[in-house]
């Protein structure tokens, strides 16, 4: 489990028994700034990753490009050029 479920269970729990306090909500917040971080390192990887396999004017990756993790890779949103001659009839 990870920590944002295990300090958002516990929460709950608390909210659910009338017991909770600002250092339980502090938990759940300090357990999501953890993973932000945690994914934007992760996520970094990735573009970089894809930049090195884009091709200049054909396809490009953005700095802040979106990434969408899986468990066995990730999805990194990217440029792809399309020629206007495509449309330029036979």
């Amino acid at each position: 489990m990870s920590s944002i479920q295990t300090a958002a269970r516990a929460l709950v729990e608390k909210i659910n028994a009338g017991k909770h306090t600002d250092k339980d909500l502090q938990a759940l917040v300090a357990a999501v700034n953890e993973c932000d971080v945690e994914n934007k390192e992760i996520n970094d990887k990735y573009r970089a990753a894809a930049q090195e396999i884009a091709r200049e004017g054909e396809i490009e990756v953005d700095d802040g490009a979106v990434v969408s993790l899986s468990e066995d890779g990730a999805y990194v949103q990217a440029w792809l050029w399309v020629n206007s001659d495509v449309f330029e009839e036979d």
